[in-house]
């Protein structure tokens, strides 16, 4: 007849708190908890537990991090802090963003930078107790409608404990619009009429796909002199004889310079929804257009 198999042993995991030798199986009672011989060194108790108080304690906050609706590519930033909350030095091994199938979150390099120089490898300061560090998340959505949801996970130096805080954000109904001009580079001569054109800008869900109001704004420009910059001008062939004003519901207008020197336009465009770009919520590349204009050359008589 088959032997029955030895019951498994139920006795509860960890140390048990004892008052003498007696009630420890195989060990010693110190300071009311049962021990075993080190191997390492026989004559030395050595307790298999460690206090709760040493061990590194990290909170990551807010938890979760949660992104407002903002338009389709447009960016948001937002600050998380990693706080220690325990009593050692709180020291890290990675921090990364899991999950994120869209590729739609992301952490600024230089806030990562800053936070791996100081918790990261054994020379690094860590975390003291009670202090704190903050790192900056980014949201740019690419479809409209939808949840995002990713994690954050933060890998502790000292056990490789893990803590996650999940990372959501939706996407609004509305996308960015787009500036864009065929030439960044013009050169020119004084009085010479030059047309500023930006019907290559777009707005995925615009009217006709197009962005509703262009602003040509003049951010450089020499010292001195007078520009002209019109919607049409009432004589092409003598442009300081002026136009009607430009129309920002136009992609184009026409410009003229009374003195040689670099004149820099930023072509800036805005939504049916108020919406404009490059702006805080559109991080759209900044779009210059240099003009380089000189003094005609010099006409010598026969």
């Amino acid at each position: 007849r088959d032997e029955p198999e030895p019951l498994e042993d139920a006795s509860p995991s960890g140390p048990l708190e004892c008052t003498g030798n007696n009630e420890c199986n195989a060990g010693q009672c110190v300071e009311g908890l049962c021990v075993e011989e080190s191997e390492a060194d026989a004559g030395t108790p050595t307790i298999i537990v460690e206090d709760p108080a040493e061990r590194p304690c990290l909170e990551i906050n807010p938890t979760p991090v949660e992104f407002e609706r903002i338009p389709v590519t447009a960016m948001e930033s937002k600050t998380v802090r990693l706080e220690n909350c325990g009593e050692r030095t709180v020291r890290l091994n990675e921090v990364d963003i899991v999950g994120d199938l869209e590729h739609v979150f992301g952490i600024d390099e230089a806030s990562l930078n800053a936070l791996y120089e100081a918790t990261v490898g054994e020379d690094a300061p860590g975390i003291e107790p009670g202090g704190s560090i903050d790192l900056d998340l980014t949201f740019s959505p690419h479809t409209a409608a939808r949840g995002h949801y990713a994690d954050l996970v933060v890998t502790m130096e000292s056990d490789q404990e893990q803590l996650i805080a999940p990372v959501f954000g939706r996407a609004g109904e509305n996308a960015c619009p787009v500036p864009f001009i065929a030439e960044n580079e013009i050169d020119a001569l004084v009085d010479e009429v030059i047309v500023l054109d930006g019907s290559l800008s777009f707005d995925p869900d615009g009217p006709d796909g197009k962005p509703v109001y262009y602003e040509w704004a003049l951010i450089e420009r020499p010292a001195t002199g007078s520009i002209g910059l019109y919607e049409d001008l009432r004589d092409p062939a003598n442009p300081r004889n002026g136009g009607t004003e430009d129309d920002p519901g136009t992609p184009t207008a026409v410009f003229f310079a009374r003195l040689a020197g670099i004149y820099v336009f930023e072509l800036r465009v805005i939504d049916d929804e108020w919406l404009n770009a490059p702006g805080d919520y559109c991080p759209s590349p900044v779009v210059h257009l240099t003009i380089r204009i000189t003094e005609p050359p010099s006409q010598v008589l026969p």
